[in-house]
């Protein structure tokens, strides 16, 4: 295969999305395909030489990448390239679009307020007024847990807002859920093993999923197998009600009573030595390289179809 790998970008996530793209450049590499990586920041999607015949990767997280607008410009390129379709991607971004649908499709979801930059004063007061500690307060179309702010006290709300404001447009303040967090990845109509996420921290913030090495992965330890069969037919109702392509990640919180709530969908999840979902295809006995490859063949496969 030809592939050109799409990394780094001008996204709070850049970072992330350079270590994604270098891992999957060597996977592929090693594997035998001719690679290359292009850094959106510095070239021109819209006019760049790209073939019919290459499969562009896209491993870019955040705002261009994550959102819809490089698939948009690929698709009208008649490109193939990995992951969901634009619309999906751009409605699994912004999160408060994505838990509409969640709720139009009776899959539990914390409740949530919006706060937008055009609100007036008046109305950002009336509404933060409103609001019960604890919270979560993020931005509404952000990734990596950047930007994120667990709230105990009122008075620190517009603080929190204020941060999260700095990554977007609206802020979206969430319900908080005490329980356990988990996650499923899935890739097409495959459903790779839920992982539980222990962290010492409050939330699994950035720091727990990047720089923290006490962050635990539990898969397939002496887990609730009903539990088990609940997370999976939410992530997949999920999927379906956004409409998903290839390899995502579905984040749960799972309470008290072993409900699960769904909180967001990954449509591009990372691929870093970290990252969960390489963790979750790895226990289907997929290794980093095969998983790789796999998203390319998916691409090759629904290229006809996505719109």
């Amino acid at each position: 295969m030809d592939v050109i790998i799409l990394a780094g970008g001008s996204s709070a996530e850049r970072e992330i999305s350079l270590k994604s793209g270098s891992a999957v450049q060597n996977a592929l590499t090693s594997c035998g395909h001719y690679v290359e990586m292009i850094d959106p920041a510095n070239v021109d999607i819209q006019s760049h030489t790209i073939r019919p015949d290459q499969i562009v990767f896209i491993a870019l997280h955040g705002t261009f990448g994550e959102d819809g607008q490089v698939q948009r410009i690929l698709e009208e390129r008649n490109l193939c390239y990995t992951g969901s379709s634009p619309n999906a991607s751009a409605v699994a971004f912004e999160k408060s679009q994505a838990k509409q649908l969640f709720l139009n499709h009776a899959i539990q979801t914390p409740r949530y307020t919006i706060i937008s930059e055009q609100d007036s004063l008046i109305q950002r007061e009336e509404r933060l007024s409103s609001i019960s500690c604890p919270v979560f307060v993020k931005p509404n179309a952000q990734g990596s847990s950047i930007g994120v702010s667990r709230v105990e006290n009122p008075g620190h709300l517009q603080q929190a807002v204020d941060l999260a404001m700095n990554y977007g447009t609206s802020v979206i303040i969430e319900e908080f859920i005490s329980g356990q967090e988990w996650t499923v990845a899935l890739f097409d109509d495959i459903t790779f093993p839920p992982i539980q996420i222990q962290t010492p921290r409050t939330f699994y913030d950035y720091s727990a999923k990047y720089q923290e090495s006490s962050t635990q992965y539990l898969i397939n330890q002496n887990q609730d197998e009903a539990l088990i069969e609940r997370l999976i037919a939410a992530a997949q109702r999920a999927a379906r009600a956004i409409n998903t392509s290839g390899l995502i990640r579905v984040d749960f919180i799972v309470d008290d009573t072993g409900q699960p709530w769904c909180l967001e969908v990954n449509t591009i999840p990372g691929l870093t030595s970290t990252s969960l979902a390489p963790k979750a295809a790895s226990q289907h006995g997929w290794t980093f390289e095969t998983l790789c490859e796999k998203i390319c063949e998916s691409a090759l496969n629904s290229r006809p179809t996505k719109t």
